[in-house]
């Protein structure tokens, strides 16, 4: 019992860990890009104008995810799935690359509701006994 708690607590800080080191590499070469700003240089396309709104969101939910986890996963999670949605209705090319951001969210989510079920099954337990 105690091996798989343990095992539990672990993989929840490699989720944020991992997430974490995403974040900054995302961030650097958010930056390389020169910080551009959606809708504001005519050279770039629509998707890239699209991506461009959607990288800042990912990052703020990377680096929430941390603390938050469930929060941080839905705002890593939406933005990315829906512009890959977007994306493959459109038959664009696909952002394979903005699949490890979404792979954290998921995992960023799956350690909050975790968590969230673990607090909920105590309550339940107090109430009980």
């Amino acid at each position: 019992m105690e091996d798989k708690k343990q095992r539990k607590i672990t993989a929840g800080w490699w989720v944020r860990i991992i997430g974490i080191l995403v974040f900054g590499v995302s961030l650097a070469f958010y930056m390389g890009y020169g910080r551009p700003l959606p809708f504001q240089n005519p050279q770039y396309g629509i998707w890239d104008n699209i991506w461009l709104m959607v990288i800042p969101m990912v990052l703020a939910g990377l680096l929430i995810g941390a603390f938050l986890p469930r929060v941080g996963g839905y705002i890593v999670a939406v933005p990315i799935t829906l512009a890959m949605l977007m994306q493959f209705v459109t038959e664009e090319e696909m952002p394979y690359p903005m699949l490890i951001p979404l792979g954290v969210g998921m995992a960023y989510l799956f350690v909050g509701y975790r968590r969230k079920n673990k607090i909920n099954a105590r309550k339940h337990n107090e109430e009980q006994g």
